[in-house]
């Protein structure tokens, strides 16, 4: 159940994180939202539409992951405004189409980072602290790209293929404490990014 437990979405802003933090609102979970900071109005209109309907607790936190300390800042903002989080859903994510060399090299860096590497740091730390509790879980939203190569999204496949194993890997680790991870595999989805 996560009624009364707090969960932090990152990229809530829209598609598939505006979709799963409808899923935990009916589930009655506080809800941490992260987005760009370009998305600010809008993430604050939909966590007061949450908070009517549901009866639940908001905060926003409108950060740029890829800035400098950006996960860092995340995670200091959400634990003193929020206090200790129960659940992390690592959904922010972007993608580059086209081919590996024709496409610029700082899109694909920023999506590599993004894709896997802010997951990797943020797991990195809000683990410490659900351990510490005993109990927890992480959602990393994955892809079917995950499975098999991804031609002309080369790369994007690959960091999902990254983020599956490093999701498999850390659930064998977390083995007797409480927590766990598990990746969210979806196929393509009508969201602004696959547009």
């Amino acid at each position: 159940t996560f009624q009364g437990k707090t969960v932090l979405i990152t990229g809530a802003g829209g598609g598939i994180g505006r979709a799963l933090a409808k899923e935990f609102a009916l589930r009655r979970a506080n809800l941490a939202l992260h987005s760009l900071p370009a998305e600010t109005g809008p993430l604050r209109e939909f966590a007061l539409e949450l908070e009517e309907t549901y009866g639940i607790r908001t905060w926003i936190f409108p950060i740029d992951l890829l800035d400098e300390n950006g996960p860092e800042t995340l995670y200091t903002e959400v634990t003193t405004s929020a206090g200790d989080i129960y659940a992390l859903v690592n959904n922010a994510g972007s993608v580059v189409y086209g081919r590996f060399w024709e496409e610029s090299w700082e899109s694909q860096s920023d999506m590599f980072r993004l894709n896997l590497y802010v997951p990797m740091r943020l797991m990195h730390l809000f683990l410490p602290d659900m351990i510490r509790q005993g109990k927890g879980a992480v959602f990393n939203t994955s892809s079917v790209s995950a499975l098999q190569p991804t031609p002309f999204q080369s790369v994007y496949g690959a960091t999902k293929a990254g983020l599956l194993s490093l999701s498999r890997g850390l659930r064998a680790e977390l083995k007797k404490t409480g927590v766990t991870v598990c990746t969210l595999n979806p196929p393509y989805v009508d969201t602004d990014l696959l547009k």
